[in-house]
């Protein structure tokens, strides 16, 4: 579940908001397959493209407008979802860890994950689900992570591309950068009636130090939560 406060800003270049969109909920969680490792899940929401303008009357837009400046056109569409678990088979994360190279979040903060990049085939599943101006695709992610001082939390630089495909080839013109902040890590998810024993033995060829993970059983699922 996405936790609710302010994760930094999101900012498209060249839209009416220079100073970009408060991140308004968050969520940052992995899970492993048992043929390929774990892989990380992401829930990002922003504000209402127009939470900033409250109040204030704005003149009609001139039709001459490219998509990009249109305040009509990001209105319209209310908000930004990055998300890879809000549309069941639309989106199946990043790789994190293999058996060749195991997660290892002590090392993660330095870390930059390239994703669809360069973007693989048109269609879905992708690792990553957009919806900006309805849905559409995302690709060309470089994911930056840094740890916060004094802190169990992360901040990650996030720039991507949007845009989907023509004729069967990438089309991605359009540009965002994210700088989130306060994100901690949710742990690694795992199916709800798992036992404790199965739980490790499921995460030791990909996980490092995976024994001295917590193991919490939860209402809906387990989670493997790093100490």
């Amino acid at each position: 579940m996405a936790t609710k406060g302010d994760f930094g800003r999101i900012y498209f270049p060249g839209n009416p908001w220079p100073k970009g969109h408060q991140i308004v909920e968050c969520c940052w969680s992995g899970r492993i397959e048992r043929s390929t490792g774990v892989w990380f899940d992401f829930h990002i929401v922003s504000e209402a493209f127009d939470a900033a303008d409250k109040g204030r009357r704005f003149p009609d837009e001139d039709d001459n407008l490219g998509p990009t400046e249109s305040r009509a056109l990001w209105c319209n569409h209310h908000h930004m979802i990055l998300s890879t678990t809000n549309w069941p088979g639309l989106a199946y994360g990043f790789h994190a860890g293999s058996r060749e190279e195991p997660f290892d979040y002590r090392k993660l903060s330095g870390r930059v994950f390239q994703v669809d990049n360069p973007p693989i085939s048109e269609g879905y599943p992708r690792p990553l689900a957009v919806y900006r101006w309805g849905h559409e695709h995302v690709a060309y992610s470089a994911v930056a992570f840094k740890k916060e001082s004094g802190s169990k939390t992360f901040s990650i630089s996030w720039s991507g591309q949007v845009g989907g495909f023509s004729h069967g080839s990438p089309d991605f013109p359009y540009q965002f950068n994210m700088k989130l902040k306060k994100v901690a890590f949710a742990g690694i998810h795992l199916p709800v009636h798992v036992e404790r024993s199965d739980a490790f033995a499921l995460a030791e060829p990909y996980v490092r130090d995976s024994r001295k993970y917590k193991f919490l059983r939860r209402k809906n699922d387990a989670v493997l939560i790093p100490q």
